[in-house]
């Protein structure tokens, strides 16, 4: 069987990237193309927090949904006094993603800590419940996040009269190869493209907005979820597959089913 290129409009992980060994596992032919690059933000303002303290600053909880505000975290870091450094052992901690959990067990602030009284939620959504659980209506929780961050984290703290001080940590740039790469898919072919957020999309409007992405019927298109899939329908391209969850497996379920029904998805 011969094999369909794909364009991951993404990095790739690793070696072990799951897009990349599913895809392959069905029969395609997958190529990243990064998009997206990102610059830390704030990080004297981080760095003050961190020196300052949980308790002088009324802080009962860390929220981190990105490894993204983890990179930020560990650029502000500087040698902390031992009673400080404690402070934030003991502070409880509310995470998105075991990536995320695994890198700040990594960062020079958390390392040699116990780390039994972090929760970690594969979704900001699963995380809201531990988070309003778990506080002693006592301070406010510092959330740490990116310029793109959804509501749902904010918008549940709000609802539940939960006070939090957000720290935009990093912030959602273009990747500086983009522009060459997208040239380069000019002259090339692919069966599919899959985008995992309308920025994405934006981006490549910006950077070459002749792009035969951005042309209807030039490659079949498949989203990582229903935002994504608006923007792209709002483009006036047609979306061939959209994951039902937003992960590798329901994403190659998605594009596998589309080749063999032929039919699009909404």
């Amino acid at each position: 069987m011969l094999e369909k290129r794909v364009w991951i409009f993404k990095d790739k992980k690793d070696n072990n990237d799951e897009y990349d060994t599913l895809l392959i596992k069905n029969n395609y032919s997958p190529e990243f193309i990064p998009l997206l690059d990102y610059t830390c933000q704030n990080v004297d303002m981080l760095k003050s927090i961190l020196i300052t303290g949980p308790h002088a600053l009324n802080l009962s909880g860390l929220i981190l949904t990105s490894q993204k505000s983890v990179h930020t975290l560990t650029k502000a870091y500087t040698p902390l006094k031992e009673e400080i450094r404690q402070q934030w052992h003991e502070l409880p901690v509310f995470i998105v993603g075991p990536q995320t959990e695994q890198l700040l067990a990594q960062s020079p602030l958390y390392s040699h800590c116990h780390t039994n009284h972090w929760i970690e939620a594969p979704r900001a959504l699963e995380l809201i419940k531990p988070i309003i659980d778990h506080y002693n209506k006592k301070g406010q929780l510092l959330f740490l996040a990116g310029d793109k961050r959804r509501d749902v984290i904010p918008q549940a703290l709000t609802e539940a009269k939960i006070p939090f001080r957000e720290v935009q940590t990093y912030a959602t740039c273009p990747h500086p190869d983009l522009p060459a790469r997208l040239q380069q898919l000019e002259q090339a072919e692919a069966e599919w493209a899959v985008f995992f957020s309308p920025s994405g999309l934006k981006f490549i409007q910006s950077a070459l907005p002749t792009s035969k992405l951005l042309q209807p019927g030039q490659i079949k298109i498949a989203a990582i979820g229903p935002t994504t899939a608006d923007y792209a329908h709002a483009l006036g391209l047609t979306v061939h597959a959209v994951a039902e969850k937003p992960d590798a497996k329901h994403l190659v379920d998605a594009v596998v089913k589309s080749d063999m029904t032929g039919k699009c998805q909404k």
